[in-house]
């Protein structure tokens, strides 16, 4: 199960830096949701979701 909200300031729905504070320095780049289920789907058995 992979939760994440899109109104959250700390870890970016869309993916990119990751930032505890505006002004402070980049805490590494992450995986946008799709990007991490994507890959999730690639290294299990679950078959490729339908995308639309």
């Amino acid at each position: 199960m992979i939760i994440k909200g899109t109104d959250d300031l700390i870890v970016p729905f869309a993916g990119g830096n990751v930032k505890l504070f505006e002004f402070s320095r980049s805490r590494g780049e992450i995986l946008s949701t799709a990007e991490t289920i994507d890959r999730f789907d690639s290294t299990t058995a679950v078959p490729p979701r339908q995308k639309s």
